[in-house]
């Protein structure tokens, strides 16, 4: 995830969603053919409502997406490849702050969470880093995994015999500590650096 500008946020209204994109390009663009400004013309009103209700069905279809994921990875009955890629899908739609908070506000970390005590490193190391995704530059993700006590699930996958789950447990952790100051104390007070230092050595 990527910190926003404070200069470029002076400038531009936040962007929320979808919607609120159509309405700030619609604000914004002006023709690209017209010889001058006076050319200009307002969206038609039937398409404009067109297009706003098709990407509203996007978001809801992406959410929707989330949902199947997290059913997949929630049943028993799901291969581990079933599982790889309903993880690889969540990893890719947590890029966007709000689909991420979303994710988590409809209950995704408690399966994430159950994903860490997987047999196969492959699923424990995705969801290990869907949690480095969501939390990255993002407060109200980080405050969230605190509060579930992440920070000493993470100080114990360090001592996988894995490299590509401590790999990511190392990402997912300075993720989640990062500009952040609960999850750092924690972290500290819970020996995790001494374990990080062992870890190098």
């Amino acid at each position: 995830m990527k910190e926003g500008n404070s200069d470029d946020s002076k400038q531009h209204p936040r962007i929320d969603s979808l919607q609120a994109l159509l309405r700030f390009a619609i604000q914004q663009t002006k023709s690209e053919d017209a010889p001058c400004e006076s050319a200009f013309e307002q969206m038609d009103p039937e398409r404009k409502k067109f297009l706003e209700n098709a990407l509203k069905n996007l978001t809801v279809d992406i959410m929707e997406e989330l949902e199947k994921a997290l059913r997949t990875l929630n049943s028993p009955e799901t291969s581990v490849e079933e599982k790889l890629n309903a993880l690889e899908l969540i990893e890719e739609l947590a890029g966007d702050i709000d689909l991420a908070n979303n994710f988590l506000k409809i209950g995704g970390s408690n399966i994430i969470v159950k994903c860490l005590e997987s047999e196969d490193s492959r699923i424990k190391s995705s969801a290990i880093e869907i949690i480095g995704e969501i939390t990255q530059n993002n407060p109200f993700a980080q405050a969230h995994f605190t509060e579930i006590d992440m920070i000493p699930k993470l100080i114990l996958l360090l001592k996988n015999e894995d490299s590509n789950v401590i790999k990511s447990t190392m990402h997912a952790t300075s993720c989640l500590v990062r500009r952040f100051e609960p999850p750092l104390a924690i972290f500290i007070e819970k020996d995790g650096l001494e374990m990080i230092l062992e870890k190098k050595r």
